[in-house]
């Protein structure tokens, strides 16, 4: 009798009966687990088996991946890709945006009007963008363009091109850009027919496609402010009473819903990079209003708390500074405005110009610096 075969055919039968042929998808992922911190044996181990076992060759059964595992192999991957990313560009996936150059106007007495500028922020390498004036420049989102009422240019003042002049006696003025830089919400006035008086949009690349958001209340006009950082929502201003100062409003994109934010008068004011506020000009200071709740933060020089005459107050791309205008003394018993810069907090007070007439509306985008 041949032991060794009989021994074989028992020990294969005693595997194959204790086999588990209803192992699911979730056992699986157990099993893996459960082995996963195991060391497997060292092959010259195998010498040491005392059974005899007749060396055949064994077909498996194709392991055939479940759904579940694909999905984490695809998740593994892009994981994968995600912190070669990181390494790549020194684990900052998510910096803030660079604070490149200001655009302002400077006020020319022989064209009653400002010229444009670009300046850098710590106010070298000024730059002059056209010869005639042009008001209330605006960045486009990504730093290349500037928009100022009823014209688009290039950064550097190249490109110039006039947009599409509304038809009848409704005027646009100072506008702001969408999110996408596909159009601009403008401040509208109709002198003859007040129902035309609100905020209008228009096509950024011709002026084409005007449509009217909203429409102003207590005869004053409605101006805009910025589109929230998300798109959800644009601010500006608007009179709540027939003599009262404007105050800060919210609507929906499309000028709906329009809700007052606050109860104090605003003058100018810029979105705060989260989106959670709003940073603004009241009466000469300067404030941050909760978008939740409205209320104001005083916001001041820190060693000189009660100075006034502070306006037009703009974020920094990356939120860390305010920029700003501030009246300085020319002599003569004159002032004028001179834009600075600052932390939230009030201090490192920088100067940004130091011109000879009044510097204002001005905005901070991320058009390279220039060196």
């Amino acid at each position: 009798m041949n032991t060794s075969p009989d021994l074989e055919r028992a020990l294969r039968a005693t595997l194959d009966g204790l086999a588990d042929r209803t192992v699911v998808d979730g056992q699986l992922d157990a099993i893996f687990d459960h082995v996963a911190h195991r060391r497997q044996r060292p092959a010259w181990r195998a010498a040491l088996r005392t059974l005899s076992v007749t060396p055949t060759s064994m077909r498996f059964p194709p392991i055939v991946a479940s759904p579940g595992w694909k999905m984490l192999a695809v998740a593994g991957v892009i994981l994968a890709l995600i912190l070669a990313t990181l390494l790549a560009v020194g684990g900052r996936p998510f910096s803030p945006p660079t604070n490149g150059r200001i655009v302002f106007g400077r006020w020319d007495p022989a064209q009653n009007g400002p010229v444009l500028y670009t300046v850098n922020p710590d106010g070298s390498h000024l730059l002059q963008l056209r010869p005639e004036a042009h008001a209330c420049p605006r960045w486009s989102t990504d730093g290349r363009l500037i928009t100022t009422p009823g014209a688009v240019m290039n950064g550097d003042g190249t490109g110039f091109h006039l947009l599409a002049n509304p038809t009848g006696p409704l005027t646009l003025f100072c506008g702001v850009w969408s999110p996408d830089q596909q159009t601009i919400v403008a401040e509208g006035s109709n002198d003859s027919d007040p129902s035309q008086t609100g905020l209008w949009s228009l096509r950024s690349s011709d002026g084409g496609g005007l449509r009217q958001l909203t429409t102003s209340t207590n005869g004053g006009h409605d101006i805009p402010i910025g589109f929230a950082p998300d798109g959800s929502s644009i601010a500006f201003t608007r009179a709540v009473t027939p003599q009262g100062g404007p105050r800060l409003f919210l609507a929906d994109p499309d000028g709906t819903n329009p809700r007052e934010v606050g109860d104090i008068q605003v003058d100018a004011g810029d979105w705060a990079l989260d989106g959670r506020s709003i940073l603004v000009e009241s009466a000469g200071r300067l404030y941050t209003v909760d978008i939740a709740s409205g209320t104001p933060k005083a916001i001041v020089i820190a060693s000189s708390p009660d100075e006034g005459d502070l306006g037009n107050p703009a974020w920094s791309p990356d939120g860390t500074r305010i920029l700003f205008t501030r009246l300085v003394d020319v002599g003569g018993g004159q002032t004028k405005a001179n834009l600075f810069q600052m932390r939230p907090d009030g201090t490192d007070v920088i100067r940004v110009t130091n011109g000879p007439e009044d510097d204002y509306p001005a905005d901070w985008g991320t058009s390279p610096l220039v060196n």
